[in-house]
């Protein structure tokens, strides 16, 4: 597509179309008033207006002639014929004239047709008459006769010309006022050309002017650019290096120019890809870098050592054809830098990895020292015990399970911030949900002396969500809530808008009327370690993670969580999540079981179990619960005896240790589930240990485990399992249902 004509251009043409038009129009008056004046100058109206005028002089001096002749004798007779001819022919000359200069009319006609009668006639008095001075007085009455004819055709060859004369006057007049009126368009035009031509003089002066100072400019910024700028021709002779090249390659400008570029610039290995793009080029005016952005490639300095540049191709119109301007830098700092991050990165997830490590080793290295104290206070609080005695137990149980709460936020901030939780969803009543922690920080509420109550108005619909992660958020709020209220009230609202189909905002709020939020702490309290308090005579203890998970919990599902506070006047934390709702022919699974305090229940069927376990303690503790439960224990201290027990013998379950000497729990477990002549190679296999991460469990049972007991084991979750294997007991030998 062509570019339109420019405005100015069609200014131009139609401004010099009107200045040749009107020139042309000066030339045609000019010339018509040439022709006028050269009608005006020639002689033939002015004869012929002499010539009527003179007729009447003529018969006055005929007049005067015969008069004299009269008066004198007979000497005047040759004057009156010389005079009459004179008259005779000054009137057929004037009709001659008079014919030839357009002046004649029917009425000038019949005049001069009278005349000419007249003068005949007077001739042959004159020619014919022997004795003209006889005749004068007849002559003299003839012409005084004829005189009013010849002042008639005098008068009106007078009155012609006079007209003819002001109508040749008056064109003359209107074709001079034409031409005084093309002159003055045409100065004005010439004007205005003048004016154009001194504006497009200075138009063209500043273009100039600017032209100069862009190549100034130009000139300056290759000179003064950082980097190298190299212009050369479609032979790939170099037209023009700047001073950044001529650093960065080793020449100087004037060394550079006229050279080729494969020669200075191109490595050697690169040379043959450089023609071939080169050739491409001439031949199509295109390439695969021009035009094409960046690209990074190598260089060549005068020395011969190589760099990395980072290259961008144009093309541009030189006075010999196309040119290529060439822009480079010098990565070689740069690539060492990214080099550097990319090494600091590997060193960063190493750390993470080895923190992830770290945190891994330290829960399960907690978590099981930790199951035996539990374990033994689970044994200890089924004996008979005094009231002292009972307290002691509690308290021991109570430290037990906030060593174990913070064993299990420090585990789920590593997870959170190595994106490794994951979200299981399930089906749920919210209501029960928060009934439940309502109950479970009951007693931890009374100790305070507070009061958990809950406002959430039915009907609050089944949502398919985590329902431990919400149960977490919701807990941690609560706690949270209880640690810093004392003698008060927390009150737990919850109500759900819906949004869109499907889907419905659950909003949740934990109010207290505790010591509340100083303000300065309002944007920090979601951070990880950031207590209220962190002096030595803090009152609330805390590591600062239970409000963070929250946060993380609530922003991977989606969410939002704040809080309301004023220091010394209670605070409401608050969170929204949009989670779907379940289908009215789902279910929610029903909450799980509140643990039992003391006793234990002895199941009316006794259970082959093999417990695997390199803690003699952890064997004890758990040994003790199994039995309490009806079951008949036996005993490995590690995975080999373990596999050697289970080839051996037909278990009804195995509890499988996972960290063990010799042979660990995956490995025991592959081994029994391989072995063809293992008589538990169909029993099902739990995995007893400290290991907590789901990616961990996720591995257990791929090798063939049927689930996990997460350390420390309490007595509530042997007597399920050991009701679960039961009924599957029972199910096979048909005694129940299934």
């Amino acid at each position: 597509m062509t570019d339109p004509v420019p405005r100015r251009t069609i200014v131009d043409f139609v401004f010099a179309f009107l200045i040749v038009t009107a020139a042309l129009l000066l030339l045609t008056a000019a010339w018509r008033i040439s022709n006028k004046v050269a009608e005006l100058q020639s002689a033939e109206q002015v004869d012929t207006q002499w010539s009527l005028a003179e007729l009447d002089v003529e018969l006055l001096a005929l007049d005067n002639a015969i008069e004299r002749a009269r008066l004198e004798g007979r000497d005047r007779l040759t004057e009156v014929r010389s005079r009459f001819d004179v008259f005779f022919s000054r009137t057929r000359m004037t009709d001659a004239l008079t014919a030839a200069g357009g002046l004649a009319s029917p009425e000038l006609g019949e005049a001069f047709s009278r005349l000419r009668e007249e003068t005949e006639r007077l001739a042959e008095i004159v020619d014919t008459t022997g004795d003209l001075g006889s005749r004068l007085g007849d002559l003299d009455a003839e012409l005084v006769k004829l005189r009013p004819l010849v002042r008639q055709i005098a008068l009106y060859g007078v009155r012609k010309i006079a007209a003819d004369a002001d109508r040749e006057r008056r064109q003359l007049v209107a074709l001079m006022i034409r031409t005084a009126a093309v002159d003055a368009l045409l100065i004005c035009g010439l004007g205005a050309t003048l004016v154009v031509l001194y504006r497009q003089i200075l138009i063209s002066r500043r273009h100039a002017e600017e032209l100069q100072r862009g190549n100034d400019r130009n000139a300056k910024t290759i000179k003064a650019s950082l980097d190298a700028i190299i212009v050369a021709d479609s032979q790939g002779v170099i037209l023009d290096f700047n001073p950044a090249a001529a650093d960065m390659f080793g020449y100087g400008c004037e060394e550079a120019v006229g050279q080729r570029m494969d020669a200075l610039v191109v490595p050697p290995h690169l040379r043959a890809r450089y023609r071939i793009g080169m050739e491409r080029f001439r031949r199509t005016r295109a390439g695969k870098t021009i035009g094409g952005g960046r690209a990074e490639t190598a260089a060549m300095r005068s020395d011969g050592s190589e760099f990395p540049v980072e290259l961008s191709l144009a093309v541009a119109t030189g006075a010999g054809g196309p040119i290529v301007i060439g822009f480079a830098r010098d990565i070689s700092k740069r690539i060492e830098a990214e080099r550097a991050l990319e090494t600091a990165r590997d060193e960063a997830l190493a750390a993470s990895e080895a923190k992830s490590r770290f945190v891994a080793v330290m829960s399960h290295e907690m978590r099981t020292p930790l199951n035996g104290v539990v374990g033994t206070l689970d044994l200890l609080r089924a004996t008979p015990l005094s009231r002292a005695q009972a307290n002691l137990v509690e308290t021991a149980m109570t430290s037990a399970e906030i060593l174990n709460q913070h064993v299990d936020d420090v585990l789920d901030t590593s997870r959170l911030q190595a994106n490794m939780l994951d979200l299981i969803p399930s089906v749920f009543d919210f209501a029960d949900l928060v009934e439940e922690v309502q109950r479970v920080t009951a007693a931890a509420a009374r100790a305070r002396g507070n009061h958990v109550s809950i406002d959430a108005p039915p009907p609050l619909p089944a949502f398919y969500a985590d329902r431990k992660r919400l149960q977490q958020v919701v807990m941690n709020l609560v706690a949270n809530a209880i640690k810093f209220t004392r003698d008060g009230d927390i009150r737990v609202g919850a109500r759900a808008t819906a949004t869109t189909p499907g889907v419905a905002t659950l909003e949740v709020s934990v109010s207290d009327t505790g010591i509340g939020v100083p303000e300065d702490k309002l944007e920090r309290i979601f951070e990880d370690f950031v207590t209220l308090d962190a002096s030595y005579h803090r009152t609330a203890a805390g590591t600062g993670l239970g409000l963070p998970i929250c946060r993380n919990i609530v922003q991977l599902m989606g969410g939002q969580i704040g809080v309301e506070s004023k220091a010394g006047h209670g605070s409401r934390f608050w969170f929204r999540v949009p989670l779907p709702v379940a289908e009215a022919s789902e279910k929610p699974e029903p909450a799980a079981p509140a643990p039992e305090a003391t006793g234990f229940e002895v199941s009316p069927r006794s259970i082959r179990v093999l417990v695997v376990e390199d803690i003699e303690t952890n064997r004890m503790v758990v040994k003790q619960m199994l039995q309490a439960h009806g079951c008949e224990v036996m005993l490995a201290v590690d995975g080999e005896e373990g596999v050697a027990q289970a080839e051996q013998e037909v278990f009804d379950v195995i509890l499988m240790d996972i960290s063990m000497p010799r042979v660990d729990g995956v490995e025991a477990t592959r081994r029994i589930r391989n072995s063809a002549t293992a008589g538990s190679r169909e029993t099902p296999i739990f995995a007893l240990t400290a290991h907590a991460l789901p990616h961990e469990h996720a591995s257990f049972i791929a090798a063939g485990m049927q689930g996990c007991l997460v350390k420390p084991v309490r007595s509530h979750k042997i007597k399920s399992l050991v009701a679960e294997i039961r009924r599957e007991c029972l199910s096979e030998v048909g005694e129940v249902q299934p």
